[in-house]
């Protein structure tokens, strides 16, 4: 009997038995425990828990170049693994701390999106053996979750209801992928009508030039639309705007022994769309169109191993379209920031980067003043073993803000935390708590809102997860009373 199992383990034969693969609620956050199993992975206690199948959204695997063939078991005479194979560079640690979003494209870190606080992650999914593809060297993916919510707090009680459908293609190449996805968020709140809360649609595509350069880029349009009945909603707003955004990037990456170089640049546009009032008046947001045109550099030395230290610098500069209903001009300005830092990686049990500088927004206006931050990054994970799963970050951003707040500079200081705990192959729990601290210039305003929440999930079979999810939040701003909110919500999620 022994020596059968064996045999057919040798050929291939493995135990089919199912993993749960359950994560929350299914707000999206690229900054937080993102991840993907190999599809050839039939066990994934033993293939890592810590990388989660997400279904369309998922992170896309990326696969090492087909030609040229890589030796990874020669090293250089420093010690390091040639590009293309797995090593603890900038590259690799960097996207293991806080993994891509298939299709998603990361922006200079100043710049980009702030995390959503304690956002509890999406379902996990079964690590089942994935279906033969239809087309060689094509995968396609889908999902359709819905769900039921019901809030009271001070906004009042509301039932509401969500429908989120995603896909994504991936085509591999003979030295690299490209990448097609789009998720939408269909939601319907109290006596609203449905409304689109929010979608993307994104193109990413990864080329290996040599065994030293690899050439990457894509572009994407998204449409976002905030509740009125959120937390950081100012009173007396019927409707948010509607916020398009399209952008565009394109990045470089060389190593050379023990030092790696990075150069990226981006070009986004956003147009705002009218926000209705309570009182039946409107807010046109045409001061907040703007364009900008964003490029980073960043050179990175492999102090051991484990680890690596690096230098980053960026500049970006924003044009608008129109002068500020508030300072009066517009608030064309240039944006500057240095940071040096650290990553490591410690067999994927703790990975973390922390880094720290300093950012200036300078305006072409002499009448407006300068804007400075301090600017402080950090995300750390740690995976003791498979079952559990730990993550934390914080983050700082530059922003525009509302003209309600008569401010010409917003700058947001983001925390959050994760814990997850497979309880069995069907059965998983989570938790998270996070908070955002917003300073706002030229004014002594705050605000801050606190999220904490708990969630559980179950898998039905290889396609369907239902999930639970309970999510408090707390918001405290300079001139308004504490207000809070309860929500509860349930869900389901069917994938391919």
């Amino acid at each position: 009997m022994i020596g059968s199992a064996a045999l057919m383990a040798a050929l291939g034969f493995g135990a089919s038995g199912p993993l749960l693969a359950a994560d929350g609620s299914g707000v999206n956050n690229p900054q937080l425990l993102r991840g993907s199993i190999d599809a050839s992975c039939v066990d994934g206690l033993a293939c890592n828990f810590g990388h989660t199948l997400r279904g369309p959204a998922a992170s896309a695997t990326r696969t090492p170049p087909k030609a040229p063939a890589l030796d990874c078991n020669a090293v250089d005479p420093y010690g390091l693994q040639q590009i293309g194979c797995p090593s603890p560079d900038y590259d690799t640690v960097f996207k293991d701390a806080a993994p891509r979003q298939q299709g998603a494209r990361q922006a200079p870190v100043l710049h980009e999106a702030a995390p959503e606080i304690a956002a509890a992650p999406a379902p996990y999914r079964q690590a089942y053996p994935a279906e033969p593809a239809q087309f060689p060297g094509l995968e396609a993916d889908w999902s359709v979750t819905l769900r039921g919510t019901y809030n009271t707090g001070s906004n009042g009680q509301r039932f509401g209801i969500a429908i989120l459908p995603e896909a994504s293609v991936t085509r591999q190449l003979n030295a690299g992928n490209v990448v097609f996805s789009g998720n939408a968020n269909l939601s319907k709140e109290g006596g609203d009508v449905f409304r689109l809360s929010s979608g993307t649609l994104d193109f990413t595509g990864e080329h290996m030039l040599n065994r030293q350069t690899e050439i990457s880029g894509g572009a994407s349009v998204s449409i976002d639309q905030a509740s009125p009945y959120d937390l950081d909603a100012d009173t007396g707003i019927a409707e948010q705007p509607l916020i398009v955004t399209g952008s565009a990037d394109v990045a470089v990456t060389r190593r050379s022994g023990r030092f790696g170089f990075e150069g990226r640049g981006e070009v986004e546009r956003v147009v705002y769309g009218e926000t209705q009032l309570t009182s039946g008046g409107t807010d046109l947001n045409g001061d907040r169109n703007r364009v900008s045109v964003t490029g980073t550099g960043r050179v990175s030395y492999a102090l051991s191993g484990r680890t690596n230290a690096f230098v980053e610098a960026s500049a970006e500069r924003s044009l608008y379209d129109m002068a500020s209903a508030s300072a009066g001009v517009a608030l064309n300005s240039w944006t500057y920031a240095v940071r040096a830092g650290v990553t490591g990686n410690w067999d994927n049990v703790v990975v973390a980067e922390f880094s720290a500088g300093y950012g200036l927004r300078r305006f072409d206006s002499a009448l407006l003043s300068d804007a400075p931050a301090a600017l402080v990054n950090a995300t750390l994970t740690y995976r003791p073993n498979a079952p559990v799963e730990l993550s934390a970050l914080f983050g700082t951003e530059f922003s525009a803000p509302a003209s309600s707040t008569g401010a010409t500079a917003q700058i947001d200081y983001s925390a959050s935390s994760v814990a997850r705990y497979l309880i069995n192959d069907r059965t998983a729990v989570r938790a998270n708590i996070g908070g955002t601290w917003t300073r706002y210039s030229d004014t002594t305003d705050q605000s801050a809102v606190y999220t904490a929440g708990l969630g559980a999930d179950f898998t039905l079979n290889a396609h369907t997860v239902l999930s639970a999810d309970y999510e408090y939040g707390l918001r405290e701003a300079t001139g308004s009373a504490l207000r809070d909110n309860h929500k509860v919500s349930v869900g389901m999620t069917y994938s391919r």
